[in-house]
């Protein structure tokens, strides 16, 4: 395959990198049921295996780096989300409440 700067610039790492899903969505990737239900999922581990299988030959420091960015994102990205489902029953669970005798 060709080198990867020779069809797409740094906006499209950008997007890749801070909006995987929409990015994804907008290029021409075909993909069957498996590549929709793992882009749901996990949009930056599609996104480094397409770079793998596409650019690992000319751009190895690219591809690496897009394996680190879809381990660490995608871990984060769970995390946090984990994070503000606790956050969220956490408050509800201990709030406090008055009863008024009239």
């Amino acid at each position: 395959m060709d080198n990867f700067w020779i069809y797409h610039g740094f906006l499209l790492l950008i997007g890749l990198t801070l909006f995987p899903r929409l990015s994804i969505l907008m290029c021409n990737i075909p993909g069957g049921l498996f590549f929709w239900i793992i882009w749901i999922v996990f949009p930056r581990i599609v996104i480094a295996f397409y770079a793998s299988i596409l650019y690992f030959d000319t751009n190895p420091i690219l591809v690496f780096l897009s394996w680190i960015i879809a381990l660490s994102g995608e871990s984060t990205e769970k995390s946090y989300g984990y994070k503000m489902k606790n956050q969220k029953t956490k408050s509800t669970k201990e709030s406090e409440y008055e009863l008024i005798d009239e």
